[in-house]
């Protein structure tokens, strides 16, 4: 897991572009992309937006978003460490 690797929501957003699986604080709210191109956090009816209207203001702490590499992805979604 890396913790503490983005500066702006602009690097967050760049991640999940990417590829990237980007997380805000649990395996719970996973970050990702609609096919309008807006992103978000969470899924379903509790999901929010990635910032505020402004496009950079985060919804959230921008130290508690962390990218999981796909082994740790893997690893951790099966054993259902939540």
């Amino acid at each position: 897991m890396r913790k503490g690797v983005f500066q702006t929501a602009r690097d967050i957003m760049d991640a999940v572009d990417r590829g990237e699986s980007v997380y805000w604080n649990s395996l719970r709210y996973p970050v990702h992309k609609d096919r309008l191109g807006q992103y978000y956090i969470g899924e379903g009816p509790g999901m929010i937006g990635l910032t505020w209207a402004d496009g950079a203001n985060l919804n959230g702490n921008l130290e508690e978003f962390f990218v999981l590499d796909e082994g740790e992805r893997t690893c951790w979604i099966n054993d259902t460490r939540h």
